[in-house]
């Protein structure tokens, strides 16, 4: 009688199965810092 492993087993159940991730995509995705050009040179000088 082999002895089993119940890590293993547990191991190759679909509760571990690598998961793909969609990324974010269209608008809103992607944030650009928000820069105020006057601001910039104002606080600068």
């Amino acid at each position: 009688m082999k002895k089993r492993n119940p890590i293993a087993k547990d191991l190759r159940t679909p509760k571990y199965k690598k998961r793909i991730v969609k990324p974010k995509k269209g608008k809103g995705a992607f944030k650009r810092k928000k820069t105020n050009f006057i601001n910039i040179i104002f606080y600068n000088y």
